[in-house]
């Protein structure tokens, strides 16, 4: 049985860097790509779930979205974007046509809580709780 983890793909390294830090300190193993080849390694291992960028050149996001109706149906999405939320619920809706599972949508930029709330959502036994406060309020 292989480590469990979630991929991050985003062509934006500052994004992967981010998205990485958050997984670590709410306990998940990651693996991050930028490109189809990357991605099509890291998909063969079976992660828990896909943080899956909308908006990719090479319409990236469709070439997963394919490749992971073939292969690996049933593995959770966390479809991102910085598009209207109309948008992305269009994607999310073509990819569940293609028998896709899109746990939760997320609107670019995002708070910590809202990746953690999209993280729970697509892995509800996981604990996806750090320690940090991510209110955003000041004291």
């Amino acid at each position: 049985m292989s480590e469990e983890f979630v991929l991050i793909v985003d062509d934006d390294e500052d994004a992967r860097l981010l998205i990485t830090e958050i997984a670590r300190l709410a306990g998940y193993a990651s693996a991050t790509c930028h490109n189809f080849v990357e991605a099509k390694t890291q998909l063969e291992r079976h992660p828990s779930a896909v943080l899956l960028d909308m908006i990719m050149p090479d319409q990236l996001c469709i070439r997963i979205a394919a490749y992971m109706s073939e292969e690996i149906p049933k593995t959770p999405i966390i479809l991102m974007s910085a598009s209207d939320e109309a948008t992305r619920e269009r994607m999310a809706n073509n990819m569940r046509a293609l028998g896709l599972r899109v746990a939760a949508t997320l609107q670019k930029p995002f708070w910590v809580d809202g990746l953690l709330e999209a993280m729970s959502e697509a892995l509800p036994n996981q604990s996806t709780s750090i320690g940090i406060d991510t209110s955003g309020a000041d004291e």
